[in-house]
């Protein structure tokens, strides 16, 4: 609103607050002294993560797929000065490379262009899926059973963004 002049309609605003609720509630159960730290991380993330669609969005005649790049390749240099042991067998090598070099590249590659083709609002809300979803696959992949709050919040995000997009397309 303030720096592109989009003007999202009511029922825009009416999903984004559902969301925000729906978030608060999955992360219900993380929120206390010990753990503020991390949610504080959390925060600034998603402030982070909804500045970068506004500015792809403001700046959309200029290709920022290289940012990403130069994005990743810093948070890796960043991260080689700790001392972690890693005994990983070949195959767990090759899955985390595939995971480093193909599947989150590529999210980050299309929430790099999509902002330039859609508002970036829209873009975020359906970005917000992936806390549901990357749940769920750890729920069938690794058997984590989510809580309680997590599978509310979660199931709220999921049917107001489905419902959303649903109503959004037929524009």
């Amino acid at each position: 609103i303030i720096f592109l002049k989009e003007k999202p309609s009511l029922f825009t605003w009416v999903i984004i607050f559902v969301a925000i609720i729906s978030m608060l509630t999955i992360g219900w159960g993380s929120y206390s002294t010990s753990g503020i730290f991390g949610d504080s991380m959390a925060l600034i993330v998603a402030i982070l993560m909804g500045a970068s669609g506004v500015l792809v969005r403001y700046f959309k005649d200029i290709d920022l797929v290289p940012a990403g790049f130069v994005g990743c390749l810093l948070a890796g240099l960043y991260s080689l000065p700790f001392e972690i042991e890693f005994n990983l067998t070949n195959v767990q090598i090759i899955y985390l490379s595939l995971m480093c070099f193909i599947m989150l590249p590529i999210p980050f590659i299309v929430m790099t262009i999509a902002p330039k083709y859609t508002p970036a609002y829209q873009v975020y809300l359906i970005f917000l899926l992936e806390s549901v979803l990357g749940t769920a696959w750890v729920w069938i992949v690794i058997n984590e059973v989510p809580s309680l709050n997590t599978i509310i919040g979660g199931s709220s995000l999921l049917f107001s963004v489905l419902i959303y997009m649903i109503l959004e397309t037929r524009k």
